[in-house]
């Protein structure tokens, strides 16, 4: 398993950065008690394992009930 990276992008939104076998970076909607709640859970994991499927484009994305 490895480390999920994140950066704060503005108040409201984490950043994912593309690394390893992703195709794209991820954006989590997150205020500072769900940022909280990412480096808890799978959250972030789950949106770095979108981002890894074939066809995703931009962006892979979760909104703040992730």
């Amino acid at each position: 398993m490895f480390e999920i990276k994140m950066e704060r992008i503005d108040e409201n939104r984490v950043l994912i950065p593309q690394t390893g076998k992703m195709r794209v970076p991820g954006i989590v909607y997150a205020n500072d008690k769900i940022f909280r709640l990412l480096t808890t859970d799978e959250s972030a994991r789950q949106v770095a394992n979108v981002a890894c499927l074939p066809g995703i484009m931009k962006y892979s994305l979760a909104m703040p009930d992730v």
